[in-house]
């Protein structure tokens, strides 16, 4: 719509131009000042026009950014409850998410592993079909790993590689120093 507008405006000072044109070609003594003042609205409105352009593309690229962001997550809460404390769960979007969001309320008893992490196994398998995976890890992130059909929450940034796992969200609060200080096992109640 802008670009319509962009050219409407342009035509109507090409032609204003052209008037001011054929008028100054009756007086000789006008003709040299109304070209130079045509040249320099149509050098004005070619900078606009990339200016505004520049401008269109900038929001369309901002507008993209944003269209990405909130496609990345989901609508969808979560929130784990561990020694007594509740932690809400920014949640990315995917279908991985959406199965184990079936599977709801779990309460699992997870087993500490490789000094990085704490795992569980799901009652049920869900689908990692057409899902991104990563081997960069974060502390307070959580994980399903299909190697063990595994729910797993993160307490130090690691590199798995060359396994790979769906990142299925943050943790919002700090259940890193949290999980650090507990033992071997624990139990944490997810809904």
């Amino acid at each position: 719509m802008k670009y319509v507008k962009i050219l409407m405006v342009t035509m109507l000072l090409l032609s204003i131009s052209g008037c001011s044109a054929n008028k100054a070609e009756t007086n000789n003594n006008v003709t040299l000042d109304t070209q130079t003042e045509n040249s320099n609205i149509k050098d004005n409105d070619m900078a606009d026009t990339d200016v505004t352009k520049q401008q269109s593309d900038d929001l369309t690229n901002i507008s993209d950014e944003k269209i990405e962001s909130n496609t990345e997550k989901s609508e969808k809460n979560m929130k784990l409850t561990l020694n007594e404390k509740e932690y809400n769960v920014t949640l990315n979007n995917n279908s991985t998410i959406d199965d184990i969001s079936k599977l709801l309320p779990m309460n699992l008893k997870m087993k500490r592993y490789a000094g990085h992490e704490y795992y569980a196994s799901l009652s049920d398998t869900p689908t990692i079909e057409g899902v991104t995976t990563t081997s960069d890890i974060k502390a307070g992130g959580i994980y399903y790993w299909d190697g063990w059909n595994a729910f797993v929450i993160n307490f130090e940034d690691t590199n798995i590689a060359p396994y790979k796992v769906v990142h299925i969200g943050d943790v919002n609060g700090d259940i890193v120093s949290d999980l650090e200080k507990s033992g071997d096992n624990i139990t944490v109640n997810v809904q």
